[in-house]
């Protein structure tokens, strides 16, 4: 089952299928129906293929937002809370 937001890595199934593929020398395709995995993602698994991030780089580093998070979580905690607007 797929829903919205699902972290990317390997289901089981996707894991199955690739070890399938690369200890049992079934054809791509073959996994790709035994499991009911697109082909081309189990390719991709297979193989190794690694993406890029997508999109523009982030003008603030992870550690900056968590600390703006922190920030503006206290303000709202003392009675301080900012809209969209205000910040």
């Amino acid at each position: 089952m797929f829903f919205l937001g699902q972290p990317f890595g390997l289901s089981i199934d996707k894991e199955s299928a690739v070890n399938c593929v690369k200890n049992d020398g079934v054809s791509i395709k073959r996994a790709a129906e035994m499991f009911a995995i697109n082909h081309t993602t189990l390719m991709n698994h297979v193989k190794n293929y690694k993406y890029n991030a997508i999109g523009r780089p982030t003008v603030l580093t992870r550690d900056e937002e968590q600390l703006i998070v922190h920030a503006l979580t206290k303000l709202a905690d003392w009675g301080f809370g900012l809209d969209r607007f205000q910040l």
